[in-house]
């Protein structure tokens, strides 16, 4: 914003303007009201000029004529002082021209009669008319004249005497005279309407002398511009008295030959003018200074919606930079232009606030919407509607963002989170409620497998562990068998020994063998039975080795699809970015468990192996022993035969002992073997059963469904 405002730069340069237009208009105007007064000064004066010699030469004229008039009518009388008739025509001719005096001079004797009757002599009043100034004027001009001014003692003041000489057959025998006080001239120049400072004065024609003077001490003296005069034909002139300029105006009296000057100072007739020229300058300036007002409150109440633009307008944009909360509308109610741009620039603002304050409500929506989807919740969608498309456009791409992210991944990232979180703390038994997106779909999908995997090997490890404990069991009860046939062989190869060194007592102790024989069948009968059930213990170990060999087929099969599902989850979580680094961890877990549950898979493979081929010999010995139960029953038969026939085949005894020895022999070797197969066996019984036990526990330590 400039330093000063709009309305302050127009009304400055309209005040500038004016005021030059005014200065130009009024020194234009003082120069032609200069002009003009003075012309008017200069004709005036000059009308005054040819106005006074006019009116003088109009009333002398008429004193003339009165004069003439008279000396005509006195032509006719007896010239003496006792002719009344002299009397009452001088009275009549005074009283007839306004006269002052009027008076006639005889030419024979000097004597003088007077209007009023007076009557001077030379004799009486020591007073002669020949010698009076106009007398001899008249007497030398032999005409009608008129005398300068001189005082007249009669009327006690300055006077100018018109004169006719009067003459009968060519004889001068008088000479008519009638006073002209000054005083009545002297108050008409003066009542004349001259310019202030001036005055008008008579001067003689002829030698410049002053003839009437308001100054009486200046009558006489010569005109300091006659000279001016003479050589000026135009009755103006510019000449310079006592260092002044004095602008002189002259008319001649032509009745008289004289010349009616006007003398104005310059300073008198340009001071007027110059006062008129100030007063023209004052109301110039008043005038301007009211036009100048009336300006200022017309612009300013014209141009008051400027300041109410100005604010507005800086109102207006201090709320779109948020500084304010409302917009302050202009309000501009004049009919003029500003007031339509005014309206039209409040329905522009109320569109604009109406839009921001929609902009703003969609704003603060998509940060609450924001803020939804940082803490997981991609459920909502963003409903507020603005007029800026822009805004709309971006709203729409929001949305679509939104429903792009929620079908990929799901509507509440944060069950995503949870799941995980557990998955990676082992727990499978949560599932994301109501998926969405297709990772949520996946991640159930998975936990359904991983759920499935995991109930598989439970399962598995289950059965495992209930078969090692029946083969344990077995091997116990194997054990427990050999040891007591270990035990009888014993007492057999005892019970031998003391036959062999007591044959000579085999008659006597006949019965007690056949007891011994019986007893002996019986352990031998029991023996078979013992030998028969390990074999088909044995059987049935190697059965269930085989079903162990496939149930570690399917645990390492599951390992497999574990690892390659785990494999695309990995992948899944990549593609997901940072919304699938939980359930990457997940997957390198699974693929973990996966990797281990194969190793285990394989080590039990690699015992069960090893105990179905050591089950495949025991089951050998059996077989052999129950042959050789067989062959011992047999033997025990013909021993019993023997003994039945010991008193008659004592020789055949002896070599049936030996041969029983040797069996016996056999038999406790053979029963060793089986002792020492089944100690094997248990080792294999507790193996599985312990890989068993670690399946479990593996299953344990993991949450899932049962069911």
């Amino acid at each position: 914003m400039g330093k000063y405002s709009l309305k302050t730069k127009l009304l400055t340069l309209i005040f500038i303007s004016v005021g030059i237009s005014f200065g130009i208009l009024g020194f234009q105007n003082a120069i032609n009201s200069y002009e003009s007064k003075s012309a008017l000064v200069k004709n005036k004066e000059m009308n005054n000029s040819k106005n006074i010699a006019e009116y003088l030469d109009v009333y002398f004229n008429s004193k003339i004529t009165v004069v003439n008039t008279i000396a005509k009518n006195l032509e006719k009388e007896e010239m003496s002082v006792h002719n009344q008739n002299i009397f009452k025509t001088l009275e009549l001719g005074n009283s007839a021209g306004e006269f002052g005096l009027f008076f006639l001079g005889f030419a024979d004797n000097g004597n003088e009669v007077e209007s009023g009757g007076k009557t001077l002599t030379l004799e009486k009043d020591n007073f002669d008319a020949r010698k009076r100034p106009w007398f001899k004027q008249a007497v030398k001009k032999q005409a009608l004249g008129v005398t300068k001014p001189y005082w007249g003692k009669t009327l006690n003041t300055y006077v100018v005497t018109l004169y006719k000489p009067i003459y009968k057959n060519s004889k001068l025998v008088a000479v008519l005279g009638a006073d002209i006080a000054l005083d009545v001239l002297i108050n008409k120049l003066a009542s004349s309407d001259i310019t202030e400072g001036g005055y008008a004065y008579v001067v003689d024609s002829n030698d410049g002398e002053i003839l009437i003077h308001k100054d009486k001490k200046s009558m006489g003296k010569t005109s300091k511009f006659f000279n001016g005069m003479k050589t000026n034909k135009e009755g103006y002139l510019v000449d310079e008295e006592d260092g002044i300029e004095q602008h002189i105006f002259f008319h001649k009296i032509k009745t008289l030959n004289w010349d009616i000057l006007i003398k104005v100072p310059e300073e008198h007739i340009f001071g007027q003018i110059k006062k008129d020229i100030q007063k023209t300058v004052i109301l110039f300036i008043v005038l301007l200074s009211v036009i100048l007002f009336i300006l200022y409150l017309f612009l300013n109440k014209a141009l008051s919606p400027l300041g109410k633009f100005e604010d507005g307008l800086y109102s207006f944009f201090s709320y779109l930079k948020g500084e304010k909360k409302t917009i302050e509308k202009l309000n501009i109610n004049s009919n003029d232009e500003f007031g339509k741009m005014g309206k039209i620039v409040d329905e522009q603002m109320q569109i604009i606030e109406t839009s921001h304050k929609q902009e703003e409500l969609l704003i603060q929506e998509v940060k609450q919407i924001v803020r939804s989807i940082k803490d997981g919740d991609l459920s909502c969608e963003v409903t507020k509607e603005t007029s800026n498309s822009s805004l709309n456009e971006l709203k729409d791409i929001l949305n679509e963002m939104i429903k792009s992210i929620r079908m990929d991944v799901n509507d509440d990232i944060v069950q995503i989170k949870t799941v995980l979180e557990s998955y990676s703390q082992l727990d499978f038994t949560n599932e994301i409620k109501n998926p969405t997106g297709n990772i949520a779909i996946k991640i159930n999908q998975l936990c359904e497998i991983i759920t499935k995997m995991l109930q598989t090997n439970k399962l598995n490890g289950e059965l495992l562990n209930e078969k090692s404990q029946l083969l344990l069991e077995n091997v116990n009860q194997l054990n427990i068998s050999t040891n007591e046939t270990a035990v009888s062989l014993e007492e057999s190869a005892s019970a031998l020994e003391e036959v062999t060194n007591t044959v000579k007592a085999n008659t006597q102790d006949i019965r007690t063998m056949t007891n011994y024989s019986n007893e002996l069948s019986q352990a031998i009968n029991e023996g078979e039975k013992l030998a028969s059930s390990t074999a088909k213990a044995m059987d049935d170990i190697n059965e269930e080795t085989k079903l162990i060999v496939e149930a570690i087929t399917v645990i390492d099969q599951i390992a497999f699809q574990t690892n390659i599902l785990s494999l695309n989850a990995a992948v899944e979580a990549a593609t997901a970015g940072e919304a699938g680094k939980g359930f990457a961890v997940v997957a390198a877990e699974v693929r973990n468990l996966a990797n281990r549950s194969a190793q285990a898979a394989s080590e039990i493979k690699t015992l069960v192996e090893k105990a179905t081929s050591k089950t495949h010999n025991g089951k050998v010995i059996a077989d052999t022993m129950i042959t050789g139960y067989s062959k011992l029953s047999q033997n025990v038969e013909k021993t019993t035969h023997i003994i039945s026939n010991i008193s008659t085949a004592s020789n055949e005894q002896k070599i049936s002992i030996e041969q029983v020895n040797e069996m016996v022999t056999k038999i406790d070797a053979q029963t060793q073997e089986n002792s020492r197969v089944a100690g094997n066996t248990q080792d294999i019984a507790k193996s599985s059963s312990n890989i068993a036990s670690e399946i479990l526990k593996s299953a344990s330590d993991k949450k899932f469904k049962e069911d």
